[in-house]
This record gives C-alpha cells, structure tokens and sequence, in this order.
C-alpha cells in the first residue's frame, strides 16, 4: 500500500485482485493474473461498481492501482489466504480462504460476482476476446502497522533490478532501483550487494506452455546466466547466489570466484532431484 501512495494506518488489511475463474475439467481454476489485465479505467469502473458492498459490511476497500486493491477487514485477521500464483491451476476448493471470516468473505463475494456479471466492462472484454473479472481473490494480510517493517528489509540491498508485480513495494527500500536493464549494463553499475528478479517463466509454468516455457528459458539463459557467470570469469563479480522455486519449495545456490578454481569438483544437477 505504502509504495501505490496509500496510507494502511490502523487495522487489518488484504490484497484484493480482480481476477478470473474458469472451469477446468471437473473443478474450478484461477487464470493466471497476468492474462486478466484489466486498463486503469476498466479497474477503475469495476471498483466503483464493488465499493459500496463493501462499505454495507463494514469494509473499507482502497484502490491501488489496476490489478492490486486493498480491503481493511480487522474481524478477518485469522484468515489464512494464498497467494494468486500458488493458487492458480489447482483446485480452488482447497485454496480459498479459510477461517474466521470466511463465510462472510463468500457472502460479499458472491454479490460482487453477481455485480460484475453482465457489467459492460465485461460484456466489452469477452467482445474484445479477453478474459473477463469475474472474481475478486483476496489474500495476503496484515496489520497496517507492523513492528521491526521497514527495518527487516531496509539495508540489505544497495541495488535492485527488474521488479515486478508485488515486489516493486522493495524498491522503496533500496538506494538505487533499476526497473529495467542488461546484463552489461547490471555489471556496469557494479551493484555491491544487489537483488535481480527474472520472473518471465512463471507465466508459462502456470499455463502448463512448455514450449514457451523452454523458450523463455533459452533467452535467460544467452542474456543473463552467460553473461553473469563470465563476469565471475572477469572477476567483475565476487560472488551470485541463484534463488529458484515454485510452488511447494525454494532453492539456493551460491558461487564464487573461487568456487570457479575448484577443477576438481565436477559440475552436477543431482541437487534438483526431487
């Protein structure tokens, strides 16, 4: 919220995105959010169009900007949410909210999916051949003001690259953010102790597009992982740390300059067995 301009304040706070569910097979799925894609101004019709079910139940509901709104719900704090990436492609069943408040949530759910239904912005997205918002997914929550926030964060990167998403709420945290660049050019600011997020293979993962996926894949691969291991090569580097994962688990691995000298360890991928 703090990074859209907005002020939390006191209370319990979500995430709210507008989203779409479809049936896939015998259940219901959530799209991936980047294929929903809402303009400022369909978010924005949309939103007016929820906000006063939302005050009818006591919630106060913030617009931060298309596909991110916020809700203050303090009788909901103990409810355990998903993010929209871990719940995408699996069962919604087992992945909505659950907890004090959950029936309440469905409640005002239900009326804004009712609400939205044959909105225009809707009937002119499907017209247009896009997904329509029928959905809201709530998730995230936390207290406006959380002890030891920013502090936790602030200081442990001089530099980031190529946030995204919910990670640009970082950036206002790091003395120097780059929203986009190379690898030489990453090299060239000689960042002491900087953060890289290379997001593109989540959207094909999600969709199960393997042949993307390999594509996206190859292009890391010739624009960021050659050029990053040959400046380790050219000791324009001291050390990357490779952060991967997915939706059950995360992995890290670290190499240095002097990790390179060791001729006798022989490269392996035995550690990404499962």
């Amino acid at each position: 919220m703090q990074s859209l301009g907005l002020s939390a304040g006191e209370g319990f706070w979500f995430i709210l995105n507008p989203a779409h569910i479809h049936f896939a097979q015998d259940k219901l799925a959530l799209a991936d959010q980047r294929l929903c894609a809402l303009s400022e101004a369909e978010s924005r019709v949309l939103f007016d169009a929820a906000r006063p079910s939302f005050e009818q139940e006591g919630k106060l509901l913030e617009y931060g900007n298309a596909a991110t709104w916020f809700v203050r719900a303090d009788d909901w704090n103990g409810l355990q949410t998903a993010s929209p990436d871990a719940a995408c492609g699996h069962n919604l069943e087992f992945w909505l909210p659950e907890g004090p408040g959950e029936k309440a949530w469905r409640r005002l759910h239900n009326e804004i999916q009712m609400l939205w239904h044959a909105h225009p912005v809707n009937r002119d997205r499907e017209s247009s051949g896009l997904l329509p918002a029928n959905a809201l997914w709530l998730w995230g929550g936390a207290k406006g003001k959380m002890a030891g926030w920013p502090d936790a964060f602030s200081g442990k990167y001089t530099d980031s690259f190529k946030l995204s998403g919910w990670m640009q709420a970082f950036a206002r945290y790091v003395p120097r953010n780059v929203a986009d660049c190379t690898a030489d050019e990453l090299m060239a600011m000689r960042p002491q102790h900087g953060l890289l997020v290379l997001d593109g293979l989540i959207g094909p993962a999600l969709a199960s597009d393997w042949e993307t996926w390999l594509a996206v894949y190859r292009e890391l691969e010739q624009n960021w992982f050659a050029p990053l291991l040959r400046a380790l090569h050219e000791k324009s580097t001291d050390r990357l740390t490779l952060t991967i994962g997915n939706d059950e688990k995360m992995l890290a691995f670290t190499t240095s300059r002097l990790s390179l000298r060791k001729f006798w360890v022989k490269p392996s991928l035995t550690k990404l067995l499962p």
